[in-house]
């Protein structure tokens, strides 16, 4: 692609996988994904998968690591399904123990501009993003 192609950043235009975008961005976080720590193991789940794409599970059982991918374009639709999500996870505790949850997304998370062109605060995803984690 060249430098002014903006197909690069266009994760909608993404080819379908498995009959959709959506698990063709789930296979392509779980292909590109970050090693599990040393000694753990690395589990894929299928539908239904209990809040996570795959986890990485301690050795010894006692915790693990989730990671869920939500191929949606703005924080308007990422908040409300990730706090599903991790409903889920909480729900499922007793089968395995999520202690720290990723969540994969097609877009960054924009930092707040002081004010917008007619002078009003403005929130930006990040800061919503976290309002969210706290609660």
């Amino acid at each position: 692609m060249t430098g002014n192609d903006s197909r690069a950043h266009n994760w909608q235009s993404i080819r379908e996988w498995d009959g959709s975008q959506h698990r063709a961005f789930e296979e392509l976080c779980f292909q590109l994904r970050k090693p599990a720590p040393p000694g753990w193991g690395t589990i894929k789940t299928a539908a239904p998968d209990g809040g996570v794409e795959w986890y990485d599970q301690a050795p010894d059982g006692s915790a693990a690591h989730g990671y869920q991918v939500k191929f949606v374009h703005s924080i308007e639709d990422l908040i409300p399904q990730a706090k599903k999500s991790a409903a889920t996870v909480g729900e499922n505790i007793a089968n395995r123990e999520i202690v720290r949850l990723e969540f994969l997304t097609p877009f960054d998370l924009s930092d707040p501009t002081p004010v917008t062109p007619r002078g009003r605060p403005r929130t930006g995803a990040r800061e919503r993003w976290n309002k969210n984690v706290a609660q």
